[in-house]
Parts: structure tokens; sequence; C-alpha cells
């Protein structure tokens, strides 16, 4: 948890110290990619692999607590998912703009479902990096941490 934690804020750092003031190539870029981050977060909510299948590129990378997976694996996993009654609620979204064609996206959100007949609920802090090829947006980086309550904040 840590070494993640770790990772997303040097991550984070790299980001802010190399945006210099990068500006995406089209107006309604920015709207376009949390749109997409939106559709994303929808489609794990009914086990939709079709919308992950339209939107990752072929050289996509999850990583988690659990690991990193590739995009097949990826979207093995939120095809095969057994939990039900699966809502979420996302906040806190940023944009930062690595140069013209690469955003990093930021958020945090409150995921809640029944998995096993039994109540989960969690706050994640998320990443996802965007890339412009051949004038889509393809979500090419998505990782995910479990936030800490305010208890364990420091």
């Amino acid at each position: 948890m840590k070494r993640t934690l770790f990772c997303f804020l040097i991550l984070a750092l790299m980001c802010a110290l190399s945006s210099s003031g990068a500006r995406p190539l089209s107006n309604g870029a920015g709207e376009k990619i949390l749109a997409i981050e939106k559709q994303l977060w929808e489609a794990w909510t009914k086990n939709d692999g079709k919308t992950f299948d339209e939107n990752l590129s072929q050289d996509y990378v999850y990583a988690d607590a659990r690991g990193v997976l590739n995009r097949t694996a990826t979207i093995k996993m939120i095809t095969s998912d057994t939990c039900g009654e699966k809502t979420l609620s996302i906040n806190n979204e940023k944009i930062v703009w690595l140069d013209r064609t690469t955003a990093l996206v930021t958020s945090g959100v409150r995921l809640q479902a029944t998995c096993n007949g039994q109540h989960q609920s969690e706050n994640i802090v998320c990443s996802s990096v965007y890339v412009q090829r051949r004038g889509k947006w393809w979500q090419a980086f998505h990782q995910e941490s479990v936030a800490p309550t305010t208890t364990e904040a420091h």
C-alpha cells in the first residue's frame, strides 16, 4: 500500500513538473476525456467489457494493490467480476496536461458493491493517463489506491 501510494505521488510530482503550461491539441479535449472516464466507470458497474475494449489503448496498463494487468487481463477482470449492485460517485476530478496529446486525470471515487452477499464500501484515489492517437482519446494507464480513513491519515 505504501509502495503504491509512493509511486502515485512520484507520478503526480513528475506530471506537475513536466506540465509547464502544456495545452491540448483541440478545444473540448478535457471534456471528452472526462466523459470517457465516466463512461468507463459506468461500464465497470455493468461488467461491460465492450466499452473498455473501445476505449483502452492496445498498450494499456492497470495497477492496484493486487498487481499490474495488461489490456486483455483488465477486460477479463471487468467482465468476470461477480460482485453485484455496484454504485459509485466520482469527485475531485482534475486534468494535468503532460503535452498536447497526453493528459493525466486524477480523482476520488466512492465505490459500493455487494460481493458474496456482503456489502462493501471504499474510497479510492485514481489516476488515469489518456493519449490521443489517430484523432481518438484512449485510456493508456489506470491506477487505484485505497484512500486512508481520516484516522489513518498523517
